[in-house]
């Protein structure tokens, strides 16, 4: 899905301010209908039915480092993976796929825009803080997801751009 810009543009994403985009997510949030879908079911076991966000909070929390559970809702999905290292606090990331065969993983992160992702740091961090949430945190952006889309104040982006 895109957003047709303004004639003049270009290719950046310039041509609306953050608070156009917030005013903008905030209209979309209040006037979002419910996607169709059912149960979300969690794939630890398989097939769990997921009763609402603060048990998927605690399935997510349940994860072992490096592991990572995928909830589903219809064709939609969204996985947390535990990315923390042994001894290290609990740390989750989300990729969200709305389920088309033309859709790519998109990874979540805190944003209004695409170019509010940073540049890939140089060295050993493998993630940025905008995509590093806790197990509530990645529940919510979950269960949101899987019902009427990202929470205000998200945004993904595309793996192969990340």
């Amino acid at each position: 899905m895109g957003i047709d810009k303004p004639a003049g543009t270009g290719d950046d994403d310039a041509w609306a301010s953050d608070k156009d985009l917030y005013d903008l997510d905030v209209w979309m949030a209040r006037h979002s209908k419910p996607i169709a879908g059912g149960a979300v079911t969690w794939s630890l076991p398989p097939d769990n039915v997921v009763r609402d966000g603060g048990h998927l909070a605690e399935l997510i929390s349940m994860l072992e480092a490096g592991g990572l559970g995928v909830a589903q809702r219809g064709s939609r999905w969204a996985k947390a993976v535990h990315i923390a290292g042994d001894g290290e606090p609990a740390a989750y990331i989300v990729e969200v796929h709305v389920g088309e065969a033309t859709d790519f993983s998109q990874r979540v992160f805190r944003g209004l825009r695409s170019s509010d992702y940073p540049q890939r740091p140089v060295g050993a961090g493998r993630f940025h803080d905008v995509e590093v949430f806790d197990a509530t945190t990645s529940a919510s952006i979950v269960w949101s997801f899987l019902h009427v889309g990202l929470p205000v104040g998200y945004i993904s982006r595309r793996l192969d751009e990340v």
